[in-house]
């Protein structure tokens, strides 16, 4: 009797005769089992030789043809996206997807990413040498980028708007009920200035280079609840230990040098924690210890960002005071929110390529 002829596609790993299953096969010619290539996925510390490329799909059982890139949340399933941000490769259903203005963006599951679909174009290896063009500096000519004054100009216009509609429901005496309608826009263009802020870092974090257009408001509580939600424990996380010190702690008016550290400390700590927040899109992001190891490694490129940031807040400040020195405070109102929207969009920007200009020393988003 004639034996079986061996199996020419065996699971490197466990053995198992691939040729009648769903199989993947890695560039070196390995193959690997469903059940094993899942393990793969989950365990970077494996040491076979297929965990240490990325492993096309075979979908078609008895087929060689290589396909793209799994999905790596269904294994078996192809990817046809790319993160530009954490390079993971999904399928469409994977895709979180968001409306802005005519144009429907697709965004990574993992970490919130901008994604393009794979082989669209190449996408910028983390190794490669960064633009002369990109540096912080760059920063403060950022939101007048392509249609960016625009962006501008229509924000100020309708933030202006809405804060005249406030001083007059407050001048005709609307009482608790106009008392509710200012908390309620107060912290609506809070949220909203909130997600703005986070798309800005994102899309910075990814290299591009102009302001993304206004957040989309089809879902109330993921566009603007969330954003806020993180904005506001990223506050209270810095800060919380200074105030609560000062409230409870301090004797006097004056601040003591415990108070002066803690204050210190919540200043160093609030810009990376806000950049690790927005880029995991969880509050988890700023995690103290995560937050401290990520400026150790970057203390140079972070002071910079730091001196930067302070320059900018103190500008940011002496702005606010257009509505008292203008002769005509409804111009110094509208002129106060184009310079609010500004500023913050540079703020932004510099946490961005923070992330951008020494994405590989970080290491984030490092992939299996």
């Amino acid at each position: 009797m004639d034996l079986p002829p061996s199996p020419e596609k065996v699971c490197v790993v466990c053995g198992t005769d691939c040729s009648s299953i769903p199989r993947f096969k890695d560039p070196e010619d390995h193959y690997l089992c469903q059940d094993c290539y899942e393990v793969t996925l989950t365990d970077s510390s494996a040491n076979s030789p297929a965990s240490e490329a990325t492993i096309p799909v075979d979908t078609e059982v008895g087929s060689d043809e290589w396909e793209d890139p799994c999905c790596q949340n269904h294994p078996g399933v192809p990817a046809t996206r790319q993160c530009q941000a954490c390079r993971g490769n999904y399928c469409a259903d994977c895709m979180k997807v968001r409306t802005l203005g005519q144009n429907k963006i697709e965004f990574c599951p993992h970490c919130g990413g901008r994604c393009r679909p794979i082989g669209s174009r190449p996408f910028p290896s983390p190794d490669q040498p960064q633009p002369a063009q990109v540096s912080f500096v760059s920063a403060f000519a950022y939101p007048f980028k392509e249609s960016g004054w625009a962006i501008l100009a229509g924000g100020s216009l309708f933030f202006g708007l809405i804060d005249l509609a406030i001083i007059f429901a407050g001048s005709i005496g609307a009482g608790v009920l106009g008392l509710a309608l200012v908390l309620v826009v107060t912290f609506g263009i809070l949220a909203y200035l909130a997600a703005f802020s986070f798309e800005i870092i994102r899309s910075s974090a990814q290299g591009e280079g102009h302001l993304p257009g206004w957040p989309d408001l089809s879902d109330t509580w993921q566009d603007l609840g969330v954003p806020l939600f993180h904005f506001l424990g990223t506050l209270i996380l810095s800060f919380g230990p200074f105030l609560v010190y000062y409230k409870f702690f301090q004797e006097s008016t004056s601040l003591n040098p415990t108070a002066f550290s803690l204050l210190g400390a919540g200043i160093a700590y609030f810009p990376m924690a806000t950049l690790a927040v927005a880029m995991s899109q969880s509050i988890a992001g700023a995690n103290p210890i995560f937050v401290i190891l990520s400026i150790l490694k970057i203390p140079g490129s972070y002071l910079v960002a730091c001196i930067l940031l302070g320059l900018t807040m103190t500008a940011l400040g002496a702005a606010m005071l257009f509505p008292e020195i203008l002769p005509i405070p409804i111009v110094g109102i509208f002129l106060s929110y184009f310079a609010l929207l500004y500023f913050t969009a540079v703020l932004m920007r510099i946490l961005g390529l923070t992330y951008y200009l020494n994405r590989r020393r970080l290491g984030w988003f490092s992939r299996i």
